[in-house]
Formats: structure tokens, C-alpha cells, sequence
């Protein structure tokens, strides 16, 4: 298969993603958020909302399939290493400096200005803002943070240094059908490595997303799920297999993916007032399942199943290409959001009533930013780069 260089349907997932994403994070900010989990069941459908920490794992299966597609269809030299390296840091890092810059003073320099302890915050935040500006942060973590919703961007850069070289590596096997097993292998492999490393750790206790998150969402070599199985289905799309697939077992397999995300995300084992719970077989194995799950829907989606066009929709496109720039600028919405729902709340005595009348409004808070964003940082730094390489291959 010739990867075109946008798939339309594949927008569509992009949008549920941050969709996931921003609704999640709009939740976690309210104190109270009983009414939200089922006390009396372990499977209800709004805990779907609470689990929508996973849509960063859909960015990850796409981001795999899409570099890794590309790469496929491309010849791997150091001239090209070079060009696709500096394209991608034009594509990622100047958004996400930008946003790390203005929030470390909106949420922590300002502040300490108007309370006279600014050289004392300066420093105190010295190692953490070098350590997101060289994409270490997943391993140099130090309290206090700058923000949580900067952790993904450093392993998406370090998985773009690394995947061509395993590409290169793989192209010594002769067919997609072995690479693509290969892969497979050694994704199982690392998932077994990975639930021993987290036997390790947490010896078989519960304990909230948050803990886990520090311990096993952040550092690079622990959160390779995702990507592996958008690698995994780049490689697959290759195949004479993949090819003969008929829309009667590219709905199948479209079913089986989406009943599989809902298995998965609409069970909770327990939770705080504040928190949820995750239990030894949750650690272990939701994250692997849900990327099963995203792999499966997206392999369906790629080749053309009965979602297929619902994904392809103009809507769902607009919230993708603004969707990196809505990733990094959503924590402002956050905030509003948190404050309107407090607000309201004095007025309405029911917390659901009060986060779906706040809903609307903090989508278009978090909405707003992210379009100005994409349209002054993100999409000129991104034509910049393509232009300056346009004009090296013409001159070549």
C-alpha cells in the first residue's frame, strides 16, 4: 500500500483522540467527582470519560502508523535522516516551546513576581524547563513539574530518532509478511519485559493513575506500546494480506476494535474521591489491550470500513489539524473550566448538571488558543521548513 500523505479517515481518529483527551482533563480539576464513577458497578459507560487518559496511546498508534508508513515508502540515507529529522523538530518543537515558555510564567514566573520571590522560582524551575527543552523530562523528573501535558512530546521525539534506524534494520528481511511477524514477536517480548518491570515495581497493589503515571507512563522505554502498534500496522498495510482484506472483515475487524476500547475503558476496578484506582491486571495489561484495540480500529479504518466516511468528515478534520496545537494549549481550558464549574455549582447542586452546562464553554476555551496557535506558531514553522528543503532538492 503507498501511503498518500494525508488519510483522511485517519483524521477522524485523531479528533476522537483529542477529544478523549480534553474531556478526561476537564474532570480531573473537579473535586468531587463521584457523580461522574458507579459506586455499585465495575462496568458503566461513563467511566469511558475517566479512562480518556488513553486517547495520548491513540496519538501514539497514529504517530507510529504515519512516520512509520512514510519511512517505509521512502529510501533511508543520511541525507534523508537529516531532512526527515529537521522536519519533524519544525513540526513539534516550536508549538511546544512556545507553550512550555508561556506556561512557566503564566502559572509560576508571574505569580512570584507579585509575591517577591521571583529569583527564588527562577531557579527552583531552572532543571525542569532544561530538561523539556531537551525532551529529557520523561527521565530528568523533578518536582515541581511545569505541566503534565508535556510529557508524550519527548517520547514521540526520541521514538522519530530511533525508528528509522529499526527500519533500516528490518529492510534486510526480505518480505513484509516476516517483518511484520518479526515485529509482532518482539512487541509480545516487550510487553512481557514491561509487565514484569511493573510486578517489580508495584508488587501487586493498587494504586492511583497518577502514581502510575510517574512510574511507568513517563520514561520512554515504558511507554513504546503505542507506537510499536502503529509501526506494527504500517508494516501490515504493506502486505499482500492487508490488500485482500473484503469490507465484510474490515467491519469485523472495526467491531471487534471498538467493543475491545469499550471493554477496556469502561471498567474500573475502584477509585478515591479524587483518583481512580488501577489494579495489578489494569497496570499490567489496559494499556496493551487499548492499543490492540486503536491498532485494530485503525488498520480497519485505513483500508476503508462502514466508519470510514463518518471519519473522513470536514468537522472531524478541522479538530485534527488543529488537534497538536490543542494538545499543548488545553491546560488553559482547564483552568476556566475548573473555576466555571465551582462557580456553577453554587447555583446548581448537581456536579453532572454543572460540568455538561460548563462543557460547551470550555471547549471553546480550549479551542480558541489552539486554532491561534496552529495559525501563527505551528503551520509557519512547518512551511518554513518544507520550503527551505524544497529549495535545497531543486538546487540539488
Amino acid at each position: 500500500m503507498n501511503t498518500p500523505s494525508r488519510i483522511k479517515p485517519l483524521d477522524g481518529l485523531r479528533a476522537f483522540a483529542i477529544f478523549l483527551v480534553i474531556l478526561y482533563h476537564g474532570l480531573i480539576n473537579v473535586e468531587n467527582i463521584e457523580w461522574v464513577l458507579n459506586h455499585q458497578a465495575h462496568f458503566d459507560i461513563k467511566h469511558i470519560i475517566f479512562s480518556g487518559w488513553v486517547g495520548v496511546d491513540l496519538f501514539f498508534v497514529l504517530s507510529g502508523f504515519l512516520i512509520g508508513s512514510k519511512l517505509l515508502t521512502n529510501y533511508i540515507n543520511i541525507s534523508y535522516l537529516k531532512t526527515f529529522i529537521i522536519k519533524r523538530f519544525f513540526r513539534i518543537a516550536p508549538a511546544y516551546y512556545f507553550c512550555v515558555c508561556l506556561t512557566l510564567l503564566r502559572l509560576h514566573l508571574l505569580p512570584a513576581i507579585f509575591k517577591g520571590t521571583f529569583l527564588q522560582t527562577l531557579q527552583l524551575y531552572s532543571l525542569p524547563f532544561l530538561a523539556h527543552i531537551i525532551f529529557l523530562q520523561d527521565y530528568v523528573w523533578s518536582e515541581p513539574h511545569i505541566d503534565w501535558v508535556f510529557w508524550s512530546i519527548p517520547i514521540e521525539m526520541k521514538f522519530y530518532l530511533i525508528l528509522p534506524f529499526i527500519i533500516l534494520t528490518m529492510n534486510k528481511i526480505q518480505t513484509p509478511e516476516a517483518k511484520t511477524l518479526i515485529l509482532v514477536a518482539s512487541y509480545i517480548i516487550y510487553v512481557i519485559a514491561r509487565t514484569i518491570n511493573i510486578d517489580m515495581i508495584f508488587e501487586g497493589q493498587s494504586v492511583t493513575l497518577f502514581y502510575f503515571s510517574n512510574n511507568v507512563r513517563l520514561p520512554f522505554h515504558l511507554s513504546l506500546d503505542g507506537l510499536w502498534i502503529g509501526v506494527i500496522c504500517a508494516y501490515y498495510s504493506q502486505t499482500r494480506h492487508f490488500e485482500d482484506l473484503g469490507n465484510k472483515t474490515l467491519n469485523i475487524v472495526f467491531c471487534a476494535g471498538l467493543v475491545l476500547f469499550f471493554l477496556c475503558t469502561a471498567y474500573l476496578s475502584a477509585f478515591t474521591q479524587s483518583d481512580i484506582l488501577l489494579s495489578d491486571f489494569e497496570q499490567k495489561y489496559k494499556i496493551p489491550l487499548v492499543n490492540l484495540a486503536f491498532g485494530l480500529i485503525l488498520i480497519s479504518s485505513v483500508k476503508g470500513c462502514f466508519a470510514s466516511n463518518f471519519l473522513s468528515s470536514k468537522v472531524l478534520w478541522f479538530i485534527a489539524k488543529i488537534s497538536y496545537s490543542l494538545y499543548l494549549t488545553h491546560a488553559f481550558g482547564m483552568m476556566l473550566n475548573e473555576v466555571l464549574i465551582k462557580t456553577l455549582f453554587q447555583h446548581f447542586e448537581s456536579y453532572m448538571l454543572c460540568w455538561l452546562i460548563a462543557l460547551p464553554i470550555y471547549l471553546g476555551f480550549c479551542l480558541i488558543p489552539a486554532y491561534l496557535l496552529h495559525e501563527l506558531v505551528e503551520m509557519p514553522c512547518i512551511n518554513y521548513a518544507k520550503q527551505k528543503f524544497a529549495k535545497k532538492e531543486t538546487a540539488s
